[in-house]
């Protein structure tokens, strides 16, 4: 079937609706239709009619610790309504509450028996809260630069349990913001991709604080100048992804030369012992800040083609 595509306003195009399926499924002015976005086209459905992911039945017999939550998490981000866990073993069931409460936004156990778990959700992620839950992502990175780098003002790290609930809050809003992009049904391949490079980030901070905190470190006063240049960095990225300004994105890479291979590598080729593990970490946090720039120019030069 082909529907003629007309222009209502100088930047709407509309297409009009079949006047059979219109009547079959009852849809009157006003109506809310989900509209799905994939490689292929455009799918309509009337709102109460659109396939929902499919609930999921997992024996848990042959799984280990790490297993779990690496396919707890994978199912949740992939918007699944439902996960049903089989063969439980006894010393992981304590350990799927905690996944459960730390990682899975909006995820609770609704039933748990017999070495049985099922765990719903009971609150759905939406449209209108990624780009606040967003920025939410973008400013835990930030309290968690700010944390490590008066630690290592004054030397003392004594500051890891506090870096850990930022980690662990931040991966929480990832995977929900993942989430959202999945049940919204949109090709948001580029917010996927810059999601995951913040969360590289994130890690990596609490990596380098977890070393920081095992070992006793003099006071460095080339790697606190050099976190306070990292600060100024990642002021740029998150300048540049809410105001989607290329300009921002250019000078971000224009310092990337300065950074990366000037500045950093000719520190840790005069560094030694733990001082290069340090250094080895903040040179990995600028380039990840580097990467996310391709993501978000992506979506500026989208954004001013529209």
């Amino acid at each position: 079937m082909k529907r003629k595509v007309v222009r209502l306003g100088p930047s709407t195009l509309v297409l009009s609706l079949p006047s059979q399926w219109v009547q079959q499924h009852s849809i009157a002015q006003g109506d809310e239709l989900e509209v799905e976005e994939s490689a292929e086209g455009l799918r309509i459905w009337a709102g109460h009619q659109r396939p929902q992911k499919k609930s999921v039945t997992l024996s848990l017999s042959n799984y280990t610790k790490d297993d779990v939550q690496a396919v707890l998490t994978h199912l949740y981000r992939m918007g699944t309504p439902s996960i049903r866990l089989e063969d439980i073993p006894p010393s992981l069931i304590s350990y799927i509450s905690s996944i459960v409460h730390d990682l899975l936004l909006g995820f609770e156990i609704t039933e748990s028996h017999d070495n049985v778990c099922v765990l719903d959700s009971v609150s759905e992620p939406s449209d209108e809260k990624f780009e606040s839950l967003l920025r939410r992502v973008f400013l835990i990175i930030k309290e968690t630069h700010t944390t490590l780098q008066k630690s290592c003002e004054t030397n003392t790290f004594d500051k890891f349990a506090d870096i850990a609930e930022l980690r662990k809050q931040h991966d929480r809003f990832v995977m929900f913001c993942k989430r959202v992009i999945v049940r919204s049904g949109k090709n948001q391949i580029l917010h996927w991709e810059l999601l995951t490079f913040l969360m590289h980030i994130e890690h990596s901070y609490y990596y380098l604080y977890e070393y920081l905190s095992e070992h006793k470190l003099r006071k460095n006063l080339a790697s606190l100048e050099l976190l306070s240049k990292l600060a100024d960095y990642y002021d740029l990225l998150y300048e540049a992804y809410f105001k989607k300004d290329i300009k921002l994105l250019n000078k971000i890479n224009s310092m990337k030369k300065a950074y990366h291979m000037e500045t950093l590598l000719n520190g840790l080729e005069k560094s030694r012992s733990t001082e290069t593990v340090v250094l080895s970490f903040i040179r990995e946090l600028f380039r990840l800040v580097q990467i996310c720039t391709s993501p978000i120019l992506a979506m500026a030069l989208l954004s001013s083609e529209i």
